[in-house]
């Protein structure tokens, strides 16, 4: 009972940091693609 509780929320854990991972590197590309800088990609990777 306590793994099936368990799995959950590490589950959602896992998808919302897959989340936030993915979003931040389609800012990265979409930043450094508009701005054609390196420093707006770090930028982007920060937040």
């Amino acid at each position: 009972m306590n793994e099936s509780r368990l799995s959950l929320p590490l589950t959602l854990v896992l998808a919302l940091f897959n989340l936030f991972v993915l979003n931040g590197q389609e800012k990265s590309i979409t930043l450094s693609t508009n701005q054609n800088g390196s420093s707006r990609e770090y930028v982007a990777r920060d937040v």
